[in-house]
């Protein structure tokens, strides 16, 4: 049986085998997967060395024992992979994505990891002889107890105690490497690779042996504590006189205090001036005074059979909800709760969906590396565009309708004709996916999230660089912008919302609050209200104006993927792994 062919089939059609054959250990060594889009696929067990991986989606596959030796992974996309147990022995994962990924007790002896994201990523018990890395390296947040030096699993280090909180981290970030690659040797010292020498090169610096530095240094076993200032007080013979002198200290503080709270709460008299300075300022400032916002409450829950609810988008007219549902669309009237319409024609699992301003054009991306524009009253498609070469993430359709702009994987963005359907302008955005799109009001500027973990402002005549807003420290997922295009709300991979002053750029506030990353964020018609979700399996709602957050729903039972307020009236939707659209009011 040639296992290539179920790949070549489709991820679904593999995991679906998979399924039904849960002890096989296929090989498909050498198979040449160059960009395939293999998001979420059962590879546990499976024989993938020397295959061409390179630039692979590879987003929360499972390949627990996997044997990738000698695979080419260079910038695949392995973000919450679970790659414990696999062996990646003298792979190329150089600029690859394994933020998130768990790589517990896995082999990387020999592994070329230049410019590789291991940010977030879980690294205890993993082996590191030979690990070739670089400051270009990110290490941000890594998980790591132990490693293990010498393939497979062998000299411990530390040898008798834990990594402390960053110190993993810290180890390699701070080491002075002179920007060539560190090499991890096997007896605990490193070497750095040099270029080829030129005619008479000026002598370098001999970079640092970190292993043999750092590691090797570490202390093997906790410190015995210095005594703690209690301990020091009674060792002085202090402790007597504190007993009593504290207590008596706190009754003088908290007696001062009443008296100066009473003093602050004496009204001044009616006739006293207000300093001019002062009343100018105060009027300056917006009115903290929160909009009262009605909390909103579960009216109807909509099953379907697919957890693969990545999109919604609401129609102001019927009422109708437009959702994927894996491969297919489905519109749904609210009055009825029932689909009234699936349209067909992806071949892979949607990703966004957009409506227009009048509601009659509906724009959809899939993993299928195309975008398909439909007439939402017919159900009619009226283009399949095709000038992608990845899967397809985001997608915005300009408020006067002539522009369709969408974004994919491999961090291009496309600007497309809508009357015509012809590709009008094509750029690199970001160095990572372009995860999400928004359009101004007035239809002049696109406004685009990154894997990069930062937004960036275009022409969206032109595709010409504006502006950058940087300021979150994981992959933005997910922007909003308010009706009056003055404020952007952002959702990231950080766990945090943030609020940006346009068209200043600058940031407003942070709001903290989810415990995992946040996914979807959108701010309704009234420009009031933020709502954001995300795998905590949460939607919060804040207030705009205060960043205060208002409610937390959580009657869903996975990730929340997306949410969408209602043009008229205060109506929210929201779509879950958990196979559940949830309509509030």
């Amino acid at each position: 049986m040639d296992y290539r062919d179920l790949i070549y089939q489709g991820i679904d059609h593999w995991n679906a085998w998979r399924e039904q054959h849960p002890n096989a250990e296929p090989e498909i060594s050498q198979a040449d997967l160059n960009n395939a889009y293999l998001f979420e696929g059962n590879f546990c067990r499976v024989l993938l060395k020397e295959a061409d991986l390179r630039g692979a989606c590879l987003i929360g596959a499972d390949l627990r024992g996997a044997q990738l030796q000698g695979a080419d992974l260079r910038g695949a996309y392995l973000g919450e992979a679970k790659l414990q147990g696999a062996d990646l022995s003298g792979a190329m994962i150089s600029e690859a994505n394994l933020s998130g990924a768990n790589l517990q007790d896995a082999i990387l002896a020999d592994v070329e990891a230049i410019k590789t994201d291991f940010s977030n990523a879980f690294l205890t018990g993993v082996c590191l002889e030979g690990w070739q890395i670089d400051l270009t390296t990110q290490l941000n947040g890594v998980q790591c107890e132990y490693i293990y030096l010498k393939a497979p699993h062998q000299q411990r280090c530390p040898s008798h105690r834990e990594f402390r909180s960053g110190e993993f981290t810290r180890l390699f970030q701070t080491s002075n490497i002179a920007r060539r690659p560190l090499i991890l040797g096997a007896a605990g010292t490193s070497t750095a690779s040099s270029p080829p020498p030129a005619v008479a090169p000026p002598p370098q610096p001999k970079p640092r042996s970190l292993l043999a530095n750092e590691i090797s240094n570490l202390p093997q076993a906790p410190a015995k504590p210095a005594p703690n200032l209690i301990q020091r007080i009674r060792k002085h013979g202090l402790w007597p006189w504190l007993s009593i002198g504290i207590p008596v200290m706190m009754l003088a503080i908290a007696s001062i205090y009443g008296l100066h709270s009473a003093s602050k709460q004496t009204t001044p008299p009616p006739d006293t001036p207000q300093d001019a300075d002062s009343s100018q300022a105060s009027s300056n400032v917006p009115a903290t005074t929160p909009v009262k916002i009605t909390p909103l409450a579960l009216v109807d829950s909509l099953s379907t059979e697919s957890s693969d609810l990545w999109t919604i988008t609401l129609s102001s007219s019927n009422p109708m909800l437009v959702s994927s549902d894996a491969e297919e669309i489905h519109l749904w009237d609210l009055e009825t709760n029932e689909i009234a319409e699936t349209l067909f024609g992806h071949d892979d699992v949607i990703r966004a969906l957009a409506i227009s301003s009048s509601n009659s054009l509906l724009a959809s991306t899939s993993g299928d590396a195309t975008v398909r524009l439909w007439e939402l009253s017919t159900g009619e498609l009226l283009y399949t565009l095709s000038e992608h070469e990845a899967p397809v993430w985001s997608a915005a359709i300009s408020p006067d309708e002539r522009t369709l702009v969408s974004g994919s994987y491999d961090g291009q963005i496309n600007i497309w004709d809508v009357k015509t359907g012809r590709l009008q302008v094509s750029f690199t955005a970001h160095e990572g996916q372009v995860w999400s799109l928004a359009i101004s009001p007035d239809g002049k500027k696109l406004y685009s999230a990154g894997g990069d973990w930062v937004i960036k402002v275009w022409d969206l005549q032109t595709g010409q660089a504006i502006q950058t807003l940087a300021g979150h420290e994981g992959a933005v997922r997910s922007i909003a912008l308010s009706p009056d295009g003055r404020t952007l709300a952002s959702g990231s991979w950080d766990n945090t919302l943030k609020i940006w002053d346009l068209p200043s750029g600058e940031l407003r506030t942070t709001l903290t609050g989810h415990t995992d990353r946040v996914i979807t964020v959108a701010i309704d018609a009234g420009g009031q209200t933020i709502a954001s979700g995300g795998l905590d399996q949460t939607i919060k709602l804040w207030d705009l104006t205060t960043g205060e957050m208002r409610q937390t729903l959580t009657e869903h039972s996975d990730w929340v993927l997306a949410v969408d307020f209602s043009e008229t009236g205060y109506t929210l939707v929201s779509s879950s792994k958990d196979g559940t659209l949830k309509v509030w009011e």
